[in-house]
C-alpha cells in the first residue's frame, strides 16, 4: 500500500468517525425529544401516584399483611430516584427503598418460617407481637438493622406477659 492510499483511508476513517458522532448526536437529541407531548402526562401521573404509595407504606404495615410487593417498590423507588421532580421526591425515594429493604426481611423470614400455606395467610405470630407491643415502628428497624436499641428483660418480661386481644371478643 502506497503513502498516498494509506492517507486517503486515514482520511475516510477520519470522515466516518465524524459523520458517526454527527449521527450519535442526532440520536439522542431524537430520543430526548417529545414532539407527542407525551411525558408532562407521565410526569403528572407520577406526583399523583405517590400520595397513594405514601398512604399505603403507611397504613399497611408489613408485619400484619403479608406478600407485600416489596422488590417492586424498591423498583419505583430507584427509578423514582432518577425523575427529575425535584429535592423532597429524592428524599421520599431514599424512605421507600430504606422501607422495602425493611420488608424484605420480613417476608425473607417468614419464607423461612413456612408461614405462606395458603393463598394470603396473615402472620397470627406477628399480630400477637405487634398487639402486645413487642413490635413497633422503631423495633422494626432495629431487626432490619438501621437502629440499635436495647431491651431490658424487665421489658422484655413485661412484653411476654401483655394479653392479646381475641378476635370477636
Amino acid at each position: 500500500m502506497s503513502l498516498e492510499e494509506f492517507d486517503s483511508l486515514r482520511a475516510q476513517l477520519s470522515a466516518a468517525h465524524e459523520e458517526n458522532g454527527r449521527l450519535v448526536n442526532k440520536l439522542e437529541a431524537a430520543l430526548q425529544s417529545d414532539p407527542a407531548d407525551r411525558v408532562p402526562p407521565l410526569i403528572e401521573a407520577l406526583k399523583a401516584a405517590l400520595p397513594i404509595i405514601r398512604f399505603g407504606v403507611s397504613n399497611l404495615d408489613p408485619r400484619t399483611i403479608t406478600r407485600w410487593p416489596y422488590k417492586e417498590l424498591r423498583a419505583f423507588a430507584d427509578a423514582l430516584e432518577q425523575a427529575p421532580l425535584g429535592p423532597d421526591i429524592l428524599e421520599c425515594a431514599i424512605e421507600l427503598r430504606a422501607f422495602s429493604d425493611e420488608i424484605k426481611l420480613i417476608e425473607l423470614d417468614r419464607d423461612e418460617r413456612g408461614i405462606y400455606d395458603g393463598p394470603d395467610p396473615v402472620d397470627v405470630m406477628m399480630l400477637r407481637q405487634f398487639a402486645s407491643g413487642e413490635f413497633t415502628r422503631i423495633g422494626a428497624l432495629v431487626d432490619a438493622g438501621y437502629l440499635t436499641a436495647a431491651i431490658t428483660d424487665e421489658g422484655r418480661e413485661a412484653i411476654q406477659e401483655g394479653s392479646v386481644v381475641q378476635a370477636g371478643t
